[in-house]
């Protein structure tokens, strides 16, 4: 049976599994809303999950936000994932699937694991959907890991990291700010911490603000594209009302994502202090340099493809 490994986050699920021995890996973002799309001129993905309608529509007005801790429980998680999955390469079949949960959710405040969230989350990962009619992955088996820690595995062995220096890695994703500490070379966890309100949705809505003043209504997902985008003023301009504002829209984003990286900065100060930090997570790509600047006496790696670091790492645990 193929074992997929999928980081299910908030903006974008993950998957990562072996193919011939071969490291494959796929990226799905999420934008789901209520009720179906007509199928009479495209291919498109409908849902029912105990009588309930969805559908995936990138460009609706409508779709539900997944930018918040209950969509780790929800149908629009269930959801996100079986679109990765159909998104993919890999042929419908039986499989079995490791995900992830925030580190404020996989643990107690005490570092012990939250058996009852896991539990949520397995259970939830396992209800029956219905695909308008397609064939459809047969999730027999569901495993929960932490998101963060496990990600910078590889990197403690490949930095050759003492066996008394400590190490912070740190996950940005969309909702969250995930933080493990670990002791020496080794998953040796000392403490972990999550902090649900900082997020690259802050990002987002200050994305989604400026536009509309530009006379341009976008939703989450469109401000995500914009974001990740190399060319952001040509992303802009693609859907932007009022042209002469594309400047502004720009200089409201980079606010934005300074803002995000000091609170990232504060966030950090305020946990133990560490020799080594390791970054990452969607966010990671956006303010590793700031992060990098300011603790100029540390160690500071942005992890290689840090959006898809933790399945890709998964896969070898």
């Amino acid at each position: 049976m193929l074992k997929i490994m999928c980081d299910d986050g908030s903006t974008c699920v993950k998957l990562a599994w072996l193919e011939d021995g071969n490291l494959k890996t796929h990226i799905s973002p999420n934008a789901f809303r209520e009720g179906w799309k007509t199928d009479a001129f495209n291919e498109v993905l409908n849902f029912e999950i105990e009588g309930k309608k969805y559908t995936f529509d990138k460009g609706h007005s409508a779709i539900i936000s997944t930018t918040n801790i209950a969509f780790q429980y929800s149908d629009i998680d269930i959801l996100a994932i079986h679109k990765a999955l159909l998104t993919s390469s890999i042929t419908p079949q039986e499989i079995e699937l490791t995900v992830t949960l925030p580190i404020n959710e996989f643990f107690y405040a005490d570092g012990q694991k939250n058996t009852e969230n896991i539990e949520r989350k397995r259970k939830n990962v396992l209800r029956n959907i219905t695909i308008n009619n397609k064939n459809k992955f047969e999730i027999k088996k569901v495993f929960v890991m932490p998101e963060s820690i496990p990600a910078v595995a590889e990197e403690l062995k490949k930095d050759e990291v003492s066996e008394l220096e400590k190490s912070i890695i740190v996950d940005l994703g969309g909702t969250t700010m995930d933080c493990g500490i670990v002791i020496g070379g080794n998953l040796d966890v000392s403490e972990v911490y999550g902090n649900p309100s900082i997020g690259t949705r802050s990002i987002a809505l200050a994305i989604i603000k400026a536009m509309s003043i530009a006379d341009s209504d976008i939703n989450e997902y469109e401000a995500n594209v914009i974001l990740s985008s190399k060319n952001r003023k040509k992303e802009i301009n693609n859907i932007i009302n009022n042209l002469e504002m594309t400047d502004t829209v720009i200089s409201e984003i980079n606010i934005a994502i300074e803002n995000y990286a000091k609170s990232v900065v504060n966030q950090i100060e305020k946990l133990q202090k560490v020799n080594r930090i390791y970054i990452a997570g969607g966010g990671a790509e956006l303010i590793s340099n700031y992060v990098s600047d300011f603790f100029k006496n540390k160690k500071v790696k942005k992890l290689d493809d840090a959006q898809l670091a933790l399945v890709k790492t998964l896969v070898h645990i």
